[in-house]
Parts: structure tokens; C-alpha cells; sequence
């Protein structure tokens, strides 16, 4: 069973069990409509900390479209970065020893790719190790 906790348009947050679980989509760079994307995006990530407050005794996982490579140094970037650093989030494409980095979307036609979608993980030791044991 689970339970809506938090939405927007740019996010939904559901409680399963103990966990709380975000999926959001950032607005990517040059999105007609979108005048200032980086005060969406402190705003949504204001938003989801709120919320985050709220449930202060559950798990987090936060996952989704970011639009943004958090490997690369850029304001958005740097703003998520801090987010996960402030709230002692793990990002499971770094926390679990991957050598290589693997896109996440691919441009065929281009040849090109990046990384723009992640998970969030709060207690990485004694929550990841149970979520991703069998993986």
C-alpha cells in the first residue's frame, strides 16, 4: 500500500512502508516557457526538502530525469550537488564502486551521451545494502 504524499507539476513523492519516494523532472537548459530555469530548481528542491522534513523518520529515495550531468561543474549541477551534500544523500551511480560511467541517454544519430537521470539514496549503508543486495 502506499500513499501520495507531495506533488507538483515537476514532482510526486509516494509512501511505501517507511520510504519516501520522489520521481521529479527537471527542466532541461532552453526550455521555451521556462524564463529561469535555476529558480524552478531551487524551488522544487525547497519543496522536496520540506517535504522531506515532514517525514523525517522514513527513507528517501529521490530519482528521475535531472537534466543535468552532476559530474560536469554548472550552477544547476552545483545546486543538486549541494542539495545531496546539505541532506546526506548518496548518489547510487557513484556509491556503489562503478568504474566506468554509463550514459543514461544516448543520441544516436549524434554519437554523443550523457548521464542526466539518478538516484538519491538517504542511510547508504544499512538502506542500500538491503534494497540492493539481490541486485
Amino acid at each position: 500500500m502506499y500513499r501520495n504524499t507531495c506533488c507538483s507539476d515537476r514532482y510526486v513523492a509516494v509512501i511505501v512502508g517507511n520510504v519516501l519516494i520522489f520521481n521529479m523532472y527537471l527542466p532541461c537548459v532552453g526550455t521555451v516557457g521556462t524564463p529561469d530555469r535555476q529558480s524552478i530548481i531551487d524551488q522544487l528542491f525547497l519543496e522536496i526538502h520540506d517535504c522531506m522534513s515532514r517525514y523525517g523518520n522514513h527513507y528517501i529515495i529521490i530519482g528521475g530525469d535531472f537534466n543535468t550531468d552532476l559530474g560536469k561543474h554548472n550552477q544547476t549541477s552545483s545546486a543538486i550537488n549541494q542539495f545531496v551534500d546539505d541532506n546526506a544523500l548518496y548518489r547510487c551511480d557513484s556509491s556503489f564502486g562503478f568504474r566506468d560511467k554509463q550514459c543514461t541517454y544516448y543520441n544516436k544519430a549524434q554519437g554523443s551521451g550523457s548521464t542526466i537521470y539518478y538516484f538519491l539514496i538517504t542511510e547508504f549503508d544499512s538502506f542500500a545494502g538491503r534494497l540492493c543486495h539481490s541486485c
